[in-house]
C-alpha cells in the first residue's frame, strides 16, 4: 500500500509517468513500451467486484512479487 501511495503522490496526473516511476523504484530501470501498454490496460479495467486493495495497490503488489524484484540475474 505504501509503494502505491508513493507512486500516486509523486505523479498525480499522468498514468504513464506513474507506471514508469513504479518500474524505476522497483526494478531500477524504465518501463518498456510493451510493459507500459500492458500496465495501462490493466489499470484501465473497471473493477467489477469489491476488493480490499485499489487497482494501484494490486498493481504494486504484482510488481513486488515479480521474479525481477525477487531475484538477481
Amino acid at each position: 500500500k505504501a509503494f502505491a501511495a508513493r507512486v500516486l503522490q509523486e505523479y498525480p496526473d499522468s498514468e504513464e509517468s506513474r507506471i514508469d516511476y513504479a518500474f524505476r523504484l522497483a526494478y531500477g530501470r524504465h518501463s518498456s513500451k510493451a510493459e507500459t501498454e500492458l500496465a495501462t490496460s490493466y489499470l484501465a479495467i473497471e473493477e467489477i467486484e469489491k476488493n480490499q486493495l485499489t487497482r494501484w495497490e494490486r498493481f504494486a503488489q504484482a510488481m513486488l512479487a515479480a521474479n525481477e524484484f525477487m531475484y538477481l540475474d
